[in-house]
């Protein structure tokens, strides 16, 4: 009962979503009215109280004894262990153990702090459409912050850093990217991205580009053996992160997981409808070959974990930009037969992996 309970929680999230996304409460002489929201920015109060719920949900999702990820952090954070990996978390930790070590706390913190992010990002980001947190709660990506402690951090400082970056607010950019990269060292996957993303318009480029990664996934072994080599040049902590991924060889351990790839099923569809709306669409939505980028980069990530499951993990970075991008492709022309079909196709894929994902969580785990 508990767990019905639990994933009727997370549907009101995701209607509570549909509507603050079309409809503000208006206050009417002593009565207060819901109407269609004009405005696009989501409010602060509105942000405060979505991030104070989903903050509460992520501690009613708890499974007790703590287990999974999460039981090892409530450890680490119980006995005010330091996790030197981390200077993110490890702020985190220093900020909260005087109040409490109750992982409670904690959990809840993270939550309340990478929902905060995402929906400031969504409130500065002005290409943002009414679907783009719609298809956010219907993803995983608010439900990383439940167990992913470090990366759901560096997920949402990178939604932010991103949408900055293609403001042109570059230095602003920066600093939030090195935030994301103290709380996990993987957002470093962002800054060669940055440089696919700022020559998107040079023709030779974004095509040398695409065929490069199609490259990368079908001669992964030998790819991999060069990126691990210039990444523990460049960035040790990282090879230290990876080092039980790694075979004598120096290339990735392989463990077929086809069945993973699915997963990737919204994400090829808005990559797939990107290329073949481009010729109509790439007039009136801007950015477009950069999203494009970021979506053929986020498909990429997800046939890799057809090699190596957590491969998809470096693909939540951009995310957020391609929600965005996606809710752009879905309201160009809204009297477009094919818009409205793709995007309810979007939500329907998102909607049943992540419903999936909950129930096997709550039905054959007990909560996370």
């Amino acid at each position: 009962m508990v767990s019905v309970f639990r994933m009727l929680g997370y549907v009101g999230f995701i209607v509570l979503v549909a509507v603050v996304e079309r409809y503000s409460l208006h206050r009417d002489g002593n009565q207060i009215k819901l109407q269609s929201r004009q405005q696009r920015n989501i409010s602060i109060v509105t942000i405060i109280l979505l991030s104070l719920l989903f903050g509460l949900y992520s501690i009613a999702s708890t499974r007790i004894p703590y287990a999974l990820d999460r039981g090892v952090y409530a450890k680490a954070f119980s006995e005010s262990r330091v996790d030197r990996s981390t200077i993110g978390l490890n702020m985190l930790y220093r900020i909260l153990i005087p109040i409490s070590n109750d992982p409670r706390i904690l959990f809840f913190t993270v939550t309340f702090l990478c929902t905060f992010l995402v929906l400031l990002a969504h409130r500065m980001n002005h290409k943002a459409k009414p679907n783009t947190l719609l298809y956010l709660v219907l993803s995983e990506f608010f439900i990383y912050s439940f167990y992913l402690l470090k990366q759901a951090p560096a997920i949402a400082l990178a939604a932010i850093a991103t949408t900055l970056f293609l403001q042109e607010k570059k230095l602003l950019s920066l600093l939030f990217l090195v935030l994301a990269i103290l709380f996990h060292e993987s957002a470093f996957i962002i800054i060669p991205v940055y440089v696919l993303i700022l020559c998107a318009d040079i023709p030779w480029v974004r095509r040398g580009s695409y065929i490069l990664m199609a490259l990368v996934v079908i001669f992964f072994i030998p790819f991999s053996r060069i990126a691990i080599r210039v990444s523990g040049t460049l960035v040790p902590k990282l090879l230290t992160e990876l080092r039980s991924y790694i075979d004598d060889t120096g290339a990735m351990k392989v463990s077929v997981n086809i069945l993973t790839t699915l997963k990737g099923i919204p994400f090829y569809l808005i990559t797939i409808y990107g290329f073949r709306r481009r010729k109509e669409y790439i007039d009136r939505i801007q950015h477009y070959d950069q999203y494009m980028i970021m979506s053929v980069f986020v498909s990429i990530t997800v046939l890799l974990s057809a090699y190596m499951y957590w491969m998809w993990r470096f693909g939540t970075f951009f995310f957020f930009p391609i929600f965005v991008f996606a809710s752009q492709l879905a309201s160009v022309n809204k009297d477009d037969k094919q818009d409205r079909i793709f995007s309810l196709l979007l939500m329907a894929s998102l909607g049943f992996w992540t419903l999936r994902y909950l129930w096997r969580m709550f039905y054959l785990n007990g909560g996370f």
